[in-house]
């Protein structure tokens, strides 16, 4: 969709494996003295993991490179091992900054994502990275979708923001000044000698400010939905009367679908196609899909021609 958008072609190129399973690529097309775009996303299907996407990324980088490519781009819409930014526990490594340095020794010299899990993954880099946010793209689709024939008062009387961490409450106000609506806080309490586990979740927020209130959760990524689910759970308990949960990465893996699905709060998920979501819609009615092709397409032809990319932040 974004080649479509930008009426140029996408380049041939063999992907494929050997039989003992490395991968081989093979560019078709003169990459010398050009700018080179390479789209690839952190994500899995039944056949392929996000270390199979990674390395296929690295070795299409690599091969740009001892091609004489002028320059070489990434466009990394889902950036993977984003949650392990920092080392929190004893004898673990701070994956995400691994995987810049192997994007950069490959011989990437600029980054284009969406949505950081943390804004510190910029800093793991010595080249340009370009972090959009897809804040406005989810005002839009809840424009479109929740709030057509309502004036702003009842919006406001109807609806409430809601980030479901401390790490997501500077999105979350951001957007609450831009709709006008009220905002509130959670915060979550984990045991962190379980995976993905959430034991309570806190509500920081005036009292009854939920009551009979429809909750938006806004949060960058949602993976099998505990969190989400815990956070759903005590907005009801406080008097919310359901939840729509707008996310920016839907990886949905392990009981996901299972959690959504059976949770009779969540009226709605809200997601992008930052990872490939074809079948995600016939494993749950409630999902809707929005489209960031558009915005990464803008930021391609601004960078292009020499454009400003930090006016597709504000």
């Amino acid at each position: 969709m974004i080649a479509t958008q930008l009426s140029i072609p996408i380049s041939d190129s063999i992907q494929d494996c050997f039989s003992n399973g490395e991968r081989r690529i093979e560019l078709h097309a003169n990459v010398r003295g050009r700018h080179v775009y390479i789209l690839q996303t952190g994500c899995f299907t039944n056949n392929e993991s996000t270390n199979d996407y990674i390395m296929e990324l690295l070795l299409m980088i690599n091969s740009a490179r001892l091609s004489d490519a002028k320059s070489i781009t990434a466009i990394i819409p889902h950036f993977p091992y984003a949650r392990q930014d920092k080392k929190d526990r004893s004898r673990t490594p701070i994956s995400s900054r691994l995987f810049a340095e192997m994007l950069q020794t490959a011989g990437v010299t600029r980054v284009v994502t969406m949505d950081l899990h943390s804004s510190q993954i910029q800093g793991f880099f010595t080249i340009p990275v370009d972090n959009l946010f897809a804040r406005d793209l989810i005002i839009k689709h809840l424009e479109t979708k929740f709030f057509t024939g309502f004036a702003q008062k009842e919006i406001q009387k109807r609806f409430v923001l809601v980030s479901p961490d401390a790490g997501g409450a500077k999105r979350v106000l951001k957007m609450a000044q831009k709709m006008e609506l009220n905002s509130v806080l959670m915060h979550k309490q984990r045991d962190h000698s379980k995976k993905n586990h959430v034991d309570k979740t806190i509500i920081v927020g005036e009292e009854g400010c939920l009551t009979g209130k429809t909750c938006i959760i806004v949060d960058d990524m949602a993976d099998t939905l505990g969190t989400v689910i815990k956070a759903c759970e005590e907005l009801i308990k406080n008097g919310a009367r359901d939840v729509i949960v707008c996310i920016t990465h839907g990886v949905l893996s392990g009981p996901a679908f299972e959690r959504l699905n059976n949770c009779d709060a969540i009226t709605h998920l809200v997601t992008s196609n930052t990872i490939p979501q074809d079948n995600t819609i016939l494993k749950s009615s409630k999902v809707q899909i929005f489209d960031v092709s558009e915005l990464l397409a803008t930021c391609m032809e601004r960078i292009v021609n020499g454009g400003s990319i930090s006016a597709l932040f504000r």
